[in-house]
């Protein structure tokens, strides 16, 4: 019988079912009084967390001018739950609760996933997986190709659940134990084909090396970055790619579209191109990657382009340079602007002068 099998309540089995319903995987329950500035011993919170499985990235069409979205991104994973979660939280309020009088509250209710909240902290001490040396949530069966979701209940209604729950872990602290890569012991795969010696010889990650920390930078790329950068707009896989624990999980998601993951550098550049009809300010990126990641607000444009004239320099296409010539004639910000002129000098000085 699982953590969320043991939830009596009306309400703990409408989320428990609930959130099974919205596709999470091995739901598990964790009273937190503590940990989180939510969460007190006077008012301890409930957290419904599991995860939604990713596929494997998928293998490069094996052509120069193809730029690379890692699948957590392809496809906009992130609000897809936070919409069907949200909608249980909206079928939840507009009922009462058997036995009680009130009327459950929407604001006890916290819908979950990429968010502010500890959720690797959560999910690990609600028992789901432990962390990599990587910095990533690693479970057995799902590797750490998923994402985490949930909801956190707080308030009048957290307190109706804790009365009748039984069994579920009650943590006060989410401070991660001394042995935290302890599952991962001697291996050290992830750290060696790290492309930039991110993940630190004992574990943990360097995030001024990580080139998916880097992704969402508001500068220019380093050069040590951008020399590794190969033809990626958006996401690194190669730790995972190369995880014991990921190339031995049972459990295979179905994989994306292949136009989900890669994108014609041509018709990118093309896209950011000037015309009497678009200017630089217009550019939109939910226009150029719609159902994807990149459409969030926390995703700035400014990086992304940057990705892409990165991966442009990279692929040695020297046909880019006309257009690149034409993206440079407008006003640009001074990241553009310098990874636009070292995109142009790349692609003229190491592949040569026509």
């Amino acid at each position: 019988m699982s953590r969320l099998d043991r939830v009596i309540n009306t309400i703990g089995k409408e989320i428990a079912q609930g959130i099974q319903n919205a596709g999470i995987h091995i739901p598990q329950i964790l009273i937190l009084n503590g940990g989180i500035p939510e969460a007190s011993e006077e008012y301890p919170v409930v957290v419904y967390i599991g995860l939604i499985p990713l596929p494997d990235p998928s293998l490069p069409p094996g052509e120069k001018d193809t730029g690379i979205i890692a699948p957590f991104a392809a496809v906009h994973h992130y609000r897809i739950i936070s919409r069907s979660l949200q909608s249980l939280v909206k079928r939840l309020c507009a009922g009462r609760a058997e036995n009680s009088p009130q009327k459950r509250q929407k604001q006890d209710f916290r819908v979950f996933s990429n968010s502010r909240l500890p959720e690797r902290s959560m999910a690990a001490a609600a028992g789901i997986g432990w962390v990599g040396k990587n910095g990533l949530l690693m479970n057995r069966r799902y590797g750490s190709s998923f994402i985490l979701a949930g909801i956190l209940v707080s308030g009048d209604t957290a307190a109706e659940i804790i009365r009748d729950t039984q069994g579920s872990p009650v943590v006060s602290s989410l401070t991660p134990p001394e042995s935290i890569y302890e599952e991962c012991r001697r291996c050290s795969i992830c750290i060696e084909s790290c492309p930039t010696g991110a993940i630190l010889p004992a574990g943990g990650i360097d995030t001024r090396r990580c080139l998916q920390a880097l992704a969402t930078s508001p500068e220019p790329l380093p050069d040590f970055a951008a020399e590794q950068w190969g033809l990626r707009i958006y996401g690194c896989s190669i730790c995972q790619q190369v995880c014991p624990v990921n190339r031995a999980r049972s459990f295979k998601a179905q994989p994306l579209a292949k136009d989900r993951e890669f994108y014609g550098l041509m018709k990118l550049l093309e896209k950011l191109t000037p015309t009497p009809d678009r200017s630089w300010a217009s550019i939109r990126l939910k226009e150029i990657f719609p159902g994807t990641a990149l459409e969030a607000g926390w995703v700035p444009k400014d990086a992304i382009i940057r990705n892409i004239l990165t991966a442009a320099g990279n692929s040695g296409n020297r046909s880019y340079i006309p257009l690149l010539e034409k993206i440079r004639n407008q006003s640009l910000p001074p990241m553009i602007q310098e990874t636009l002129e070292r995109t142009i000098k790349f692609l003229q000085t190491r592949y040569g002068e026509e």
